[in-house]
């Protein structure tokens, strides 16, 4: 299992993480940043929310803070990072949140998922092994050292020859590249939509880690008239972002899609339903 460890959060709020890089990074995302609002994407009093890689649970955090009223489903499949989950549901929820320790996918099933205690938000059942995908990951450490709150230490990085640079980034990036193969339960949304009786599912938010379309796949077509809104972070690329898209065009939704500014192979879509 994961070890437990208690953050202070910028904003000056206690969570649960295993890392502090993993917990900045998504914090950030959420709570800076504001991905899962752009786009004409809301999120009322009233709604229901489907968590799909609810990770450590910032976002369930987060929710918290803004909405009174929610009913809120969360998933996450791998047991060290669901017991994060729930530790930081048990400290900030007011919602009721329903915390499912599985993952979404087309068919219910066992699946072998890789798992890193460093970077628990890169946790994936398709680990990218590419030499393309490492170099991206060096290139982004390589950045971030200009980005270093401790300024002696950033100032040094950066007077520090590039071919050193280079080897400290490999360093860091074999650090962080620590993992574990878990197994894990998966199940499709429809089931759940059923089991639990569900009218409407006013966000999906789906952050799978390349397992964005296996989770669309396990959609009945009767359950996507129940689909308000959705925010997907899409990996793989230009062709992946175009297979998500056309699926939700072709279910009458408004689209538009973000690219990440520091993996340009990863996009975050947005899709409202009109009416929505």
């Amino acid at each position: 299992m994961g070890r437990l460890r208690p953050y202070t959060l910028p904003n000056g709020m206690k969570a649960y993480g295993l890392s502090r890089t993993d917990t900045d990074l998504v914090y950030q995302e959420i709570f800076e940043e504001d991905v899962y609002r752009r786009h004409r994407v809301t999120i009322r009093d009233g709604d229901c929310i489907f968590d799909v890689g609810a990770n450590t649970g910032l976002f369930i955090v987060f929710l918290n803070q803004i909405c009174r009223r929610l009913s809120v489903y969360a998933f996450e499949p791998i047991p060290a990072i669901c017991q994060i989950l729930r530790r930081n549901v048990e400290l900030h929820d007011k919602l009721g949140v329903n915390v499912f320790e599985i993952g979404l996918s087309r068919e219910p099933e066992t699946a072998t998922f890789t798992y890193y205690p460093r970077l628990s938000c890169a946790s994936t059942m398709y680990p990218d092994d590419l030499q393309e995908e490492d170099q991206r990951a060096r290139e982004y450490i390589l950045a971030q050292f200009r980005e270093l709150p401790n300024r002696p230490l950033r100032w040094l990085l950066c007077a520090t020859p590039l071919s050193a640079q280079r080897l400290i980034a490999a360093v860091v990036r074999k650090h962080y590249s620590k993992r574990q193969q878990v197994t894990c339960t998966l199940r499709t949304i429809s089931e759940l939509i059923k089991e639990h009786e569900i009218k409407r599912v006013d966000l999906l938010k789906l952050d799978a880690e390349r397992s964005e379309l296996d989770v669309l796949a396990g959609i009945e077509p009767h359950d996507w008239a129940k689909i308000r809104q959705a925010v997907i972070e899409v990996h793989e690329g230009e062709a992946s972002r175009q297979a998500v898209h056309r699926q939700f065009v072709e279910r009458g939704f408004h689209v538009e899609t973000d690219q990440n500014p520091h993996f340009p192979n990863i996009f975050i879509l947005y899709a409202v339903r009109p009416e929505g």
